[in-house]
C-alpha cells in the first residue's frame, strides 16, 4: 500500500525539527526511546540536545504554531555499529489483538526520509532499517479512526525500541492491555507503545 509521507503531519514536522543534527555526527545512532506529546497544530519545530555523551544523546524538538508551543518530541539514541547477533527483540506478549500488518519499500522509506530530512545512512542501501519516526507517524495516521486515544491531546506517549525492523519486512500492529506494540515473526516484539495521562 503506497503511503503519503510529503504532506507534513504534526508528528512529522517534530521530527523534521531534529533535523539540524544531520551531518555525520549521530550517523549510525538508532531510537532506543521517543516520548511525545501533541496538544496543537506543529507548524515549525526547533531541537536541542538535552543529554549528551560518548555513544548516547537525548534531542528534544518543541513544535510551536504563532510563538505558541503545541507539542514536543524527545528521542533518545543510542551510537554505535549493531551487531545483527545481539539484536533479539522479546516475545510476542500474549494478550495482543492484531490490528494490521506493514511492510516499508525503500522508496517509501525514502520518501519518509526527504520529508523530515533525515540522513542517517542506517536507513538506506543494503541492510536498511526501517526509521522509528516513519513507523510511529504511520500508526498515528493509520489508527486515528479506530482508536482516536492515539491523537488525544491530553496524553503523553512513549515508544521503547526493542529491536530494529528491516526495510521491507512485514510488521504487525497488534493492541495489547497496555498499549500497542509492533512485532515481527523474526524477532518478536519490536516496539512497545504506551500512552500515559
Amino acid at each position: 500500500m503506497k503511503r503519503d509521507v510529503a504532506l507534513m503531519s504534526n508528528f512529522l514536522t517534530l521530527s523534521r525539527g531534529m533535523s539540524r543534527y544531520n551531518g555525520g555526527e549521530y550517523d549510525g545512532y538508532v531510537i532506543v526511546k521517543l516520548e511525545w506529546q501533541i496538544t496543537g497544530n506543529v507548524v515549525d519545530a526547533d531541537s536541542k540536545i538535552v543529554r549528551e555523551r560518548s555513544g548516547y544523546c537525548q534531542i528534544k524538538s518543541i513544535g510551536v504554531d504563532n510563538g505558541e508551543e503545541t507539542g514536543y518530541l524527545t528521542m533518545t539514541l543510542l551510537g554505535g555499529k549493531m551487531d545483527d547477533n545481539a539484536v533479539v527483540g522479546t516475545s510476542i506478549p500474549t494478550d495482543v489483538s492484531d490490528l494490521a500488518e506493514l511492510s516499508f519499500a525503500q522508496e517509501e522509506v525514502l520518501v519518509y526520509l526527504d520529508a523530515v530530512q533525515d540522513t542517517n545512512p542506517i536507513h538506506k542501501g543494503a541492510g536498511a532499517i526501517v526509521p522509528g519516526g516513519m513507523v510511529l507517524a504511520t500508526l498515528q495516521d493509520k489508527l486515528s479512526e479506530t482508536m482516536p486515544w492515539f491523537k488525544d491531546a491530553n496524553a503523553k506517549f512513549t515508544a521503547q525500541f526493542l529491536a530494529p525492523i528491516d526495510v521491507g519486512e512485514t510488521f504487525t500492529i497488534a493492541q495489547s492491555k497496555n498499549g500497542l506494540c509492533v512485532y515481527t515473526k523474526r524477532l518478536g516484539e519490536c516496539i512497545r507503545i504506551s500512552k500515559k495521562c
